[in-house]
């Protein structure tokens, strides 16, 4: 192992993707360490160093302890340390992991497999798999049909936050071996299929499109519904397109657009969605007017410019011919089927765990503003989403209101510093990048582009969210092959050619036309409705489970994940060309103009 413990973004990606406020990460971290790490480690027999953080916060961002994942990878059996589970590793971590993981007849394997067996309830995958579906059911009737009310003083706040993150510990506890199995269970699939269907580098993906159960992909179902009714009648899609979404929803709320029942339908089963990772940002149901600009989209478009869906069970029957023709045909056959259907149904249960993750964070956001506005009448902030900046032992002490306010504007400064820069992937315990000086691509005759990566932390001596934060990156280089290539992993299948779209913040999905280049550091559930549209996907720092690669195998659209500076090198190229059978993307025309890094990451108000 590395004699440096790392922590990595891309491994933090898969969970919690985007910019993260201190009240958030303060709120959540310890939550998500517990019950997705520590008991996990615990009931296995593993050492759990509980006073080690395995989530940590740098420049806004959150990174996970590598090092430390690595270690467990480790203990795995060796027919599971796929190359595709130690992708998701620093190269640091994963050179001495090749050909690595416990040897079947080590008897200490069966010890821990006899200890999860004794120690954790319903860990087989099918017996997982239901009760986390009985789980979410549970949760869907808690806080859509018995809502409790947000308590008023400050202390009772404080009381429900704390029941409220209980409740999602418990939530977790179900999801965690989903999850586990999720990764493992896709990425030896993939391993097996290079193996017996060699050649075919879309298998994969191909069979796994199509997986029942998505709430992400009902939701999606569900818009698409819903435009269809509105479709129906002409003056009524008429009436909803002449006015501006903000308009649209307050005369839905008042009743007075037709249909209007339509779209209240929509955000009573999704409207706990929020709009990022982040509490700060708000839920569907408080910016209802979002949706309408998703439904305002889709009327405009012409009927039938939604592809039909690919026939699965047609490349199911390709693939698995590939397979029986081998030696022990009917023995592969079988083996694939298994893991094919594990595979679905854990693929189900990592995107629903987000879905479900939903309905407690909208809870805590709701809780965080009251606090806010508490905060507000005694002169501790100026509005209530101020208190998004703050922890929440100085939300709920008796802390001045200047010295609240002090705190609030430096790390909204510090955060607006840190939004102009790409985010390392991968940094050490004193904050220093391991990669990130710059990066450059040939976009055609006459035009190089030369974009600055971090180089450098916010300037010591201010005050920061974490010590760490004040820490100095040394620069490193990050090589880019070819002229005007940009090479990451191949995460959905297909070629596309479109304009590039560069979303830094959510508002940016409203710019997104039908056949564009998105550009993202990595997606979030919520953008699946503005994704319906997008010719293709590049992601910074995602993965192959990550929402966006998903997303790009369920829309049937090429996904090129892991592409390191794409955000900056793309700012100034105007078109090109995405290769998700490869996972490259080539710049086809650059644009003239010539703009910063990137506009600051900024957090709604």
């Amino acid at each position: 192992m590395a004699s440096v413990r790392l922590w990595s973004r891309r491994l933090a990606d898969e969970l919690w993707s985007g910019p993260v406020t201190p009240l958030t990460f303060d709120l959540l971290a310890d939550v998500m360490t517990g019950h997705l790490v520590h008991r996990r480690l615990a009931v296995a027999g593993l050492p759990v160093e509980r006073s080690a953080a395995v989530l940590r916060l740098h420049q806004g961002r959150v990174y996970v302890d590598a090092t430390r994942i690595a270690g467990v990878i480790a203990e795995l059996p060796a027919a599971l340390v796929t190359k595709g589970l130690l992708d998701t590793l620093p190269e640091e971590l994963r050179k001495d992991l090749r050909g690595g993981g416990r040897s079947w007849f080590d008897p200490r394997l069966y010890l821990r497999c006899v200890r999860v067996l004794a120690g954790e309830p319903h860990i087989l995958p099918w017996a997982r798999v239901a009760r986390f579906r009985e789980v979410c059911r549970a949760v869907r009737h808690e806080f859509e049909e018995e809502p409790a009310a947000v308590p008023q003083a400050p202390g009772e706040i404080d009381v429900e936050i704390g029941r409220t993150l209980d409740a999602l510990g418990q939530f977790l506890d179900v999801a965690s071996w989903g999850v586990v199995y999720a990764f493992v269970f896709f990425h030896l699939l993939g391993a097996l299929l290079e193996r017996w269907v060699p050649g075919d580098r879309r298998a994969l993906a191909q069979l796994l499109r199509g997986a029942g159960g998505v709430e992400s992909f009902a939701a999606n179902l569900d818009l698409n519904h819903l435009v269809a009714e509105l479709r129906e009648d002409e003056s009524v899609r008429r009436r909803w397109l002449e006015a501006t979404p903000v308009a649209i929803a307050q005369a839905v709320a008042a009743g007075d657009v037709p249909r209007h029942e339509v779209l209240t339908a929509f955000l009573e089963r999704h409207g706990h969605r929020l709009v990022a990772r982040d509490l700060s940002w708000p839920t569907w149901r408080e910016r209802p007017e979002k949706v309408a600009a998703l439904i305002q989209r889709r009327l405009r478009e012409p009927p039938g410019v939604v592809p039909p869906p690919m026939d699965i069970a047609s490349l199911e029957q390709r693939i698995f011919a590939h397979v029986n023709a081998g030696p022990m045909g009917s023995l592969r056959s079988a083996i694939v089927r298994m893991l094919l259907d594990l595979c679905r149904e854990t693929y189900a249960l990592r995107e629903n765990m987000r879905y479900g993750a939903d309905f407690f964070l909208a809870r805590l956001r709701a809780l965080a503003l009251e606090a806010g506005r508490r905060a507000v009448e005694r002169g501790a902030a100026t509005q209530p989403s101020d208190v998004f900046w703050l922890l929440r032992e100085e939300l709920f002490t008796d802390l001045l209101p200047a010295e609240s306010c002090r705190r609030i504007s430096i790390r909204r400064d510090e955060y607006a510093h840190w939004g102009r820069e790409t985010p390392p992937l991968v940094i050490d315990d004193a904050g220093r990048a391991l990669a990130g000086a710059s990066v450059s691509a040939d976009c055609g005759p006459g035009v190089t582009l030369q974009v600055a990566l971090p180089a450098r932390a916010h300037q010591a001596g201010q005050r920061s969210v974490a010590p760490e934060t004040r820490a100095t990156l040394e620069p490193a280089s990050i090589p880019f092959p070819g002229a005007g290539v940009l090479d990451g992993e191949p995460a959905a299948p297909g070629r596309q050619v479109g304009a590039v779209r560069r979303i830094v913040v959510p508002d940016d999905l409203d710019t997104i036309e039908r056949g564009d280049v998105v550009v993202a550091l990595a997606t979030d559930p919520s953008w699946m409705g503005a994704l319906s549209c997008a010719g293709a996907l590049v992601l910074e720092s995602a993965g192959l489970l990550s929402h966006g690669a998903i997303v790009a195998r369920e829309l049937g659209i090429p996904a090129v994940v892991g592409v390191t500076g794409a955000l900056a090198v793309l700012e100034n190229v105007e078109r090109v060309m995405v290769d998700g059978d490869v996972g490259r993307v080539e710049c086809l025309r650059a644009t003239t103009r010539r703009t910063r890094l990137s506009r600051p990451t900024t957090f709604p108000s």
